[in-house]
């Protein structure tokens, strides 16, 4: 009798430490999802969205240094949609733009992201790279591409592990 109580224990206490570790996989899973692969994503980029913006000429060209508020709204390969503000700020030397974007998501979580994206042609299309500093991007690295059509700017892209 005393062996079955003994075996019941042990089943109880070992179904008790397989729900609390899916439990924790199940939440730590949901904190870093796997964001790799396709996104999309969609903004307005117009004189709303750029609170100031300070230019500078000389012999070489035009310099500006301009801050962007974005509302954006997009899809991560994993079928997971979002939708984020940020606060950036870019250098933007001849067809060069650069600069930090500091997103905030739905949740209040802030990731940081550095971006470049070059305009050679200068027909509204836009090809770069970006470099995931904090949050669910640190790590990661992409390569996108924009379309920017009187303030509307469609982007698409890849996320992938930076090593």
């Amino acid at each position: 009798m005393h062996r079955i109580k003994t075996l019941w224990s042990l089943l109880g206490a070992l179904a008790m430490l397989t729900t609390v570790c899916s439990f924790a996989a199940h939440h730590e899973a949901k904190a870093t999802p796997d964001i790799n692969g396709l996104f999309t994503l969609i903004f307005e980029l117009g004189a709303e969205q750029t609170p100031w913006s300070i230019a500078i000429e000389d012999q070489e060209g035009t310099t500006a240094v301009t801050r962007f508020e974005l509302t954006a709204q997009g899809k991560f390969a994993n079928g997971t949609e979002y939708q984020s503000t940020a606060d950036c700020g870019g250098l933007q030397e001849g067809a060069v733009n650069t600069g930090v974007c500091v997103w905030t998501d739905e949740d209040g979580s802030k990731n940081q992201v550095r971006f470049t994206c070059e305009n050679a042609a200068g027909n509204g299309f836009c090809w770069g790279s970006g470099t995931g500093l904090t949050g669910k991007y640190a790590g990661k690295v992409n390569r996108w591409s924009q379309r920017n059509q009187d303030g509307n700017v469609l982007a698409a892209g890849i996320w992938a592990d930076a090593e």
